[in-house]
């Protein structure tokens, strides 16, 4: 008996008990605002899995945006293992003249700033060098990518423990290789170079992405034979004039005409070309927001038709009681709004700690042992895609709530 008051007190509109911490005559919310908010918060189980549906998909776009806008920024240039400069410009085949005995590195590096110097465009120019050498440590032997460049300085680099090797009988390296060769901050190991056996003491870890985090790097002035250069990433060029980045963009067009090169980037273009990761991550990225929009959009059209369903008697009440169609229209899609802008602010809330969940152990795979610098683009994190997922609630929500205008106050009857 009591079962069934309740169920009818719940049609008709009467209420025996408190029903919700709201008060109509404490709001200062429109009508049609105050019951949306209302129903929202008087069933918080029904309206709680639909707001965790939408944070969600919110949560799913918001991070691979913020990845995305990491991997195609130069927030990320750190992990290359590489210093920052005004252009980066890959050349292959002078690079194999240096592997080859063709040319020596200084040479090459001299040849690119005298074509610079005679377009008006004078700077320095440096190559970051590779070399794969057998490593002997506790017994055991590996083939080591190891990083040089006679032109910087280790202590230009950022490391995550120990100090950057300061002598040419020390080499930082990062956690994997130190894991790899069972040898860490204070440990020997021997390096083959050429037919000359040297032993280093490691003094610091660093993180990359290079190799999948596996390499090493060897102090600026240990003295290397070109030849046993393995590969190399792209010369840097410093302008001496300090350019802004419009005059940067202009000289990288100028230069692809002068060196009949293609493969000649700024900071953030480099960074992008050497992880190929963004563009990819991008195209998920768009898809994952269209998908997201139609399961929204297909959970508001289905729930609020169920509502109807179920609330065609108390629709046909608020009708006989003087509310408009507009005003039903009206508190219906409110409903969702609602629920959709709790949505968006959980996954706000929730963003940073979820990157650091889910991206991280990418990053950590990829080579990156440390705190990754998130590059947030508030505009499109916080405004674009929220407004895209609210918009697509309320079209939905708002369509289909029009089919209340067939309910008419007479179907009160229908009440028990």
């Amino acid at each position: 008996m009591q079962h069934t008051v309740r169920k009818n007190a719940h049609q008709t509109g009467e209420r025996f008990g408190k029903k919700s911490i709201l008060h109509l005559g404490k709001s200062k919310l429109p009508t049609s605002g105050f019951f949306a908010l209302n129903d929202v918060v008087s069933e918080p189980k029904q309206y709680g899995i639909l707001t965790a549906v939408f944070a969600v998909c919110t949560s799913m776009v918001m991070i691979l945006a913020v990845t995305v806008n990491t991997l195609n920024s130069d927030s990320l240039l750190y992990l290359l293992s590489v210093t920052n400069s005004d252009v980066y410009m890959s050349d292959s085949e002078r690079a194999h003249d240096v592997m080859t005995g063709i040319k020596t590195l200084e040479e090459t590096e001299t040849e690119i700033e005298d074509i610079l110097a005679e377009h008006d465009m004078p700077g320095t120019v440096y190559l970051e060098t590779w070399y794969k050498l057998p490593v002997t440590s506790k017994n055991e032997n590996f083939n080591i990518p190891f990083l040089k460049c006679k032109d910087t300085k280790t202590t230009d680099y950022e490391y995550t423990d120990g100090i950057p090797p300061m002598c040419t009988d020390e080499i930082a390296v990062t956690e994997q290789i130190a894991d790899k060769l069972n040898a860490h901050i204070g440990d020997h190991v021997t390096v083959n170079i050429g037919d000359e056996k040297k032993e280093f003491i490691i003094t610091a870890y660093f993180q990359g992405f290079n190799n999948l985090g596996e390499c090493a790097r060897f102090h600026q002035d240990l003295e290397i034979p070109d030849t046993l250069m393995s590969s190399a990433f792209s010369y840097q060029i410093n302008f001496d004039d300090a350019p802004d980045d419009a005059l940067i963009s202009e000289r990288i067009e100028k230069m692809k005409k002068i060196f009949d090169n293609e493969n000649i980037m700024d900071t953030t273009e480099f960074v992008m070309e050497s992880t190929s990761a963004g563009d990819t991550i991008r195209s998920v990225k768009n898809l994952v927001l269209a998908i997201s929009t139609v399961i929204i959009i297909l959970l508001a059209v289905l729930m609020e038709r169920s509502f109807i369903t179920k609330e065609k008697a108390e629709i046909a009440l608020m009708k006989a009681v003087g509310f408009s169609d507009g005003s039903v229209i009206l508190h219906h899609t409110l409903r969702f709004t609602a629920i959709t802008l709790i949505a968006i602010m959980i996954s706000s809330a929730l963003l940073m700690p979820l990157m650091n969940l889910i991206i991280d152990p990418i990053f950590g795979r990829m080579g990156a042992t440390g705190k990754i610098a998130y590059q947030i683009n508030a505009a499109e994190i916080f405004g674009l895609y929220p407004v895209i997922i609210l918009t697509a609630t309320v079209t939905g929500t708002l369509l289909t709530a029009l089919c209340t205008k067939t309910i008419k106050a007479s179907d009160t009857a229908s009440i028990e």
